[in-house]
């Protein structure tokens, strides 16, 4: 073989490699990487995308994208939709109002998020009067002038002129006691009261609840909520005067 042919070979071959190289870098540069410089690293977005989780938002309008402060980083608007954790929903931007953590609304919708799920309109709720019962039940309670909701469930039979949050999970108004959406029957709304420190219990002036359910024998006056283990080594969760109670269940 002409070494003078091999070494040309071999230069064009050089080059060939140098040149792809080059262009492999030169992309690797230009690359667009979501940016993370927003207060909330939740949302990103390059020159052409808008991304949730770095997740593409479909339909998102980069030039006018931008993520609304507080409230965990879940909303983000752009000029035609408003966004709840990535999900588009049809509320307008222009007319939007975020009440409280959970809740979003223009003129003719009200949605509902809780962090964990695709967001949900309220159906029937009206935004005009839609409001949450107190900043610390507002994921849980909000009424509008006819309704009470639970999260976006409706509480049928509730009444919002005379409803009141006893804690994030029962509410009562003048006729009846909820557990969130359901009638606790044999609850006295007169006398009722709800736990803070252990939601899932409340009591009247007869009673002491977990759940809708009255806990057999269990005393109103002295139930308190206290954790720990009895000497046979179970848990309990609350006591009254003679027992010691994991929710309904008599422990000690």
């Amino acid at each position: 073989m002409n070494p003078s042919k091999t070494r040309a070979n071999a230069s064009i071959m050089r080059f060939i490699f140098l040149y792809l190289l080059f262009t492999v870098i030169v992309a690797v540069t230009n690359a667009e990487v979501p940016s993370t410089d927003r207060p909330d690293e939740s949302y990103t977005q390059d020159t052409h995308h808008a991304y949730f989780s770095g997740v593409p938002i479909k339909g998102a309008d980069v030039k006018t994208f931008q993520v609304l402060p507080g409230h965990h980083g879940w909303y983000a608007t752009d000029a035609q939709h408003v966004y709840i954790r990535g999900y588009s929903t049809p509320l307008d931007p222009r007319n939007l109002s975020i009440i409280g953590q959970c809740y979003a609304k223009d003129r003719r919708y009200v949605f509902y998020h809780n962090g964990s799920d695709e967001s949900d309109r309220v159906n029937g709720a009206s935004p005009e009067s839609f409001t949450t019962l107190g900043s610390a039940y507002d994921c849980e309670w909000a009424e509008d002038n006819e309704h009470v909701y639970f999260g976006r469930t409706l509480v049928q039979r509730a009444d919002p002129k005379t409803f009141v949050a006893c804690n994030s999970r029962f509410g009562k108004d003048a006729a009846h006691v909820y557990l969130m959406e359901q009638v606790v029957a044999d609850a006295d709304p007169k006398t009722f009261t709800g736990y803070q420190e252990q939601v899932w219990f409340g009591k009247d002036k007869y009673h002491v609840f977990t759940s809708t359910r009255p806990i057999p024998g269990a005393d109103p006056n002295t139930f308190t909520i206290s954790e720990g283990q009895t000497k046979s080594g179970q848990y309990f969760n609350a006591k009254d005067k003679k027992h010691k109670y994991f929710y309904n269940k008599v422990v000690e």
